[in-house]
Order: C-alpha cells, then structure tokens, then sequence
C-alpha cells in the first residue's frame, strides 16, 4: 500500500520529469492553485513569478494526502516554521496558521492538543539540533520539509521536500530552483533535484531546520 508520503514524492518525481518550471508557466498554475496564492501563475513575459518553492512543496504534500486546508502554511519560510511549531515560532503571516480543526460539524478542537494526545506532533528540528543527530538515518525522512539557508545568517530562504538520505548525502525535490530536471539538463527556476553532502561543514551550514509532518495532518479534514 503506497503511504501519503510516498505519494507525496511520486508527484514531485513526475513534476521533475515534466520540467516544469517557469520557461513553461502554465504548467506552474496547479502550484499557485492549490497553494491558495493566486488562481494562475502569471503570465506576461515582463511580469516577476513570485517565489514558488514553498507552493510547490506545499503542493507535493496535498497531493499525497496532506490535509488541503493547510496549504498557506508552506507560503514563506517564516509560515513553515510556524506550521511545525504550531505557532511558537514567528509567522509573517499568522492568518496563514490554522489552529483548530473542526473534527465534526461545530465541534472545533485545537491541532496541537490533538496531535499531543495521540502522540503524533508534527516534528521541527532547528539548527543547533541537528549537529548531534547527524548522520543518523531518520534525522531527514523522505517527505520531510527542509528549509535552507543560502546566506548562512540564521535566515530561512529557500523551502525544499527530501527525496533521500543515507546519513552522509541528502538529496532533495525543489521548485523555484537551478539544477537539473528530468530529461538531465539544468534549467533555473525549475523543479530540480539537489544533492547535499552533510559530512561537508559548508553544506550542513545551509540547512536552517528540518519540518515532520504529523500522520494527524494527513487524515483529517479542516474546515474553515
């Protein structure tokens, strides 16, 4: 039986292996649909294509069964954060965080609460955490949400999904990106695969936190 996250990588692999990216806006429309940020990607040559890692991602999830209604929460890096941490960390858009989720008509129940009780929180390692879990086999789990940090001033840039890890190499499914698509080319602003070689100190500098979805999240209905 194939589980939500493996359905959630399937869907990014087949992103990758149609190249999409934004030589082809059309095919990024889904992106910013199910992301909730716009009805279509836009279309004028001339007119800037928002940051759409995090929508990508975000969408990769929902297509593998993460519940649709936390689809704002992969918008920006500051909302990823707080997703993770339900709320604790900053959000530069606390509108984006849903709290509570109605488990039957009228009956609202806070996220985090359920998630405690059941044992299933959603997971956030931040970087002075990750140091001493290195190399371990489930410190980075295929389907976990990785937030880089190209500047390596403690300032999340970048959001990106991980495809594998073998407790030295991580290898990660990113939009909005340069590297190399499906067919082999390196396209930039793309869906791309990157590779991360963690026993370097310059790659594992990049990596701002790393998100675990809850198995909650992919099975109950949210509505607003």
């Amino acid at each position: 039986m194939t589980s939500p996250l493996d359905k959630a990588l399937q869907a990014a692999e087949r992103d990758w292996r149609a190249m999409l990216g934004e030589h082809d806006r059309p095919g990024l429309d889904k992106f910013f649909r199910t992301s909730g940020f716009a009805k279509q990607c836009p279309r004028e040559p001339e007119s800037k294509v928002p940051d759409w890692c995090g929508m990508a991602v975000g969408t990769w999830l929902v297509e593998g069964g993460l519940n649709a209604g936390f689809n704002t929460s992969f918008l920006h890096t500051l909302n990823v954060e707080a997703f993770f941490t339900y709320g604790r960390q900053r959000n530069v858009n606390p509108a984006r965080l849903d709290r509570q989720i109605q488990m039957e008509p009228g009956v609202w129940v806070s996220i985090e609460e359920l998630h405690r009780k059941s044992d299933k929180l959603r997971r956030w390692l931040p970087r002075d955490h990750l140091p001493a879990l290195m190399g371990q086999p489930d410190t980075f789990r295929p389907g976990d949400v990785v937030l880089i940090d190209w500047s390596r001033r403690n300032d999340a840039d970048h959001i990106t999904m991980v495809r594998s890890y073998d407790g030295r190499t991580l290898s990660t499914w990113e939009g909005n990106a340069t590297g190399k698509c499906g067919d082999g080319k390196v396209r930039r602003d793309s869906v791309v695969t990157r590779t991360l070689d963690l026993s370097k100190a310059a790659d594992r500098e990049l990596i701002y936190g790393v998100g675990r979805v809850s198995d909650l999240d992919l099975c109950h209905n949210l509505v607003r």
